[in-house]
């Protein structure tokens, strides 16, 4: 039987898929370059989308996962709280692991679960307020990141995927 999120969570898996291609031959301070401006460097995308999936296991799904990250990666932080500390490699790991859950949670998810309101405002700059839209909502969130993550690798001189 397909939930009304299975295409959800394959959408997720994707996602770490896309990530892998566009980190691909990232080493050392690849991590750290920031592009023209102040943009975030890749280490801290994925710092970020790591801390959302694991918020999205705790507060969507009541999944407890280690929040060994603190804020250091929430939104609003900058890449100067302390990010530079965590490897790429740990942070790979961590996302790759939330991302199980998610996964995992979503393709059991009902229509009806998913239109359960969350007690308190998740405060998502879309509206966001029940299980299923706070979800797709932190999907399109993480692919945008994603996509920054790729925009950095050219911003680089790294060949294209595509």
């Amino acid at each position: 039987m397909t939930t009304p999120y299975a295409s959800l969570a394959d959408q997720f898996a994707f996602n770490d898929k896309a990530l892998a291609m566009f980190s691909s031959g990232f080493e050392g301070d690849d991590w750290l370059h920031r592009g023209e401006g102040r943009s975030n460097h890749a280490l801290w995308l994925l710092g970020h989308m790591t801390h959302y999936r694991r918020w999205m296991a705790r507060e969507l799904f009541d999944v407890d996962v280690s929040t060994d990250l603190g804020e250091r990666f929430a939104m609003g932080s900058t890449r100067d709280d302390d990010v530079e500390s965590t490897p790429p490699e740990e942070l790979r790991a961590a996302y790759v692991a939330a991302g199980d859950v998610v996964r995992a949670q979503l393709r059991e998810l009902t229509e009806e679960a998913g239109a359960v309101a969350l007690a308190d405002d998740p405060g998502m700059p879309d509206g966001s307020k029940t299980v299923g839209d706070v979800a797709r909502f932190l999907f399109f969130h993480e692919s945008m990141h994603i996509g920054q993550v790729g925009l950095l690798r050219r911003c680089m001189g790294k060949d294209g995927l595509f």
